[in-house]
């Protein structure tokens, strides 16, 4: 792993702050300076509500930071990988804890891997994940 950055959340929420979109920013520069690199997006949650929720609010997590740097900086799909843990991981914190805004897991964790091999250009016939409806 070249890099690690972590980006967080208000209680229920996947738009991107202000600083969150800085931690990107940077996070693209850095990527433009590696060609060769593949950005992980990891969307997180913290232990409150249902899995199923969790799950789908992990998921727009990592899919807006994904469509940031994409809209952005033009970082093809095939270099952004996003996933979401849910709160699989999120540590079991009670409820007032968790609603304080106390809890680190309301987070997209981004790692930045470099590829030895060099990516795949993209086909110019291929669609982005948007161009599919």
């Amino acid at each position: 792993m070249v890099n690690s950055r972590d980006v967080y959340f208000d209680l229920n929420e996947y738009k991107l702050s202000a600083e969150a979109r800085g931690v990107l920013d940077q996070m693209a520069q850095e990527m433009t300076e590696k060609p060769n690199s593949i950005l992980e997006i990891i969307g997180q949650t913290d232990a409150l509500g249902s899995t199923r929720h969790n799950f789908w609010l992990g998921e727009r997590r990592a899919e807006e930071a994904k469509r940031y740097l994409r809209d952005k900086f033009g970082i093809p799909l095939n270099r952004l990988q996003s996933v979401s843990d849910g709160k699989a991981k999120a540590q079991e914190l009670s409820a007032a804890q968790a609603e304080t805004g106390n809890n680190k897991d309301r987070k997209v964790s981004l790692n930045l891997w470099q590829s030895a091999m060099p990516l795949p250009q993209k086909d110019s016939g291929q669609k982005e994940e948007s161009d599919i409806s």
